[in-house]
């Protein structure tokens, strides 16, 4: 799995329509992963989903919980995610 960091692309697919297809089901499973973090501002995030590319966004108060956020995703080892970008903002 590639790590990249681009620069904000024009759109991105939050969620997918159809509620079983692939990129909905890798949504569901990365925000889970968030969800259960007792860090309150990685429970926060958000991860969205477009052909491979999985995007966590959103803000967290700590350069150490942005990086903890995006390694807890690839850990996770989930399939079909050829890339994750982190675009979680650090204010």
């Amino acid at each position: 799995m590639a790590l990249l960091k681009l620069p904000n692309s024009p759109e991105k697919v939050r969620q997918p329509a159809k509620s079983n297809s692939p990129g909905q089901l890798i949504c569901k499973t990365a925000n889970a992963i968030l969800n259960r973090q007792y860090v309150l501002g990685i429970q926060r995030l958000e991860c969205l989903w477009e052909n491979g590319i999985l995007t966590i966004t959103g803000r967290v108060p700590l350069y150490y919980h942005k990086q903890l956020a995006q390694q807890l995703i690839l850990d996770a080892n989930i399939s079909g995610i050829n890339l994750l970008v982190n675009e979680v903002e650090v204010c």
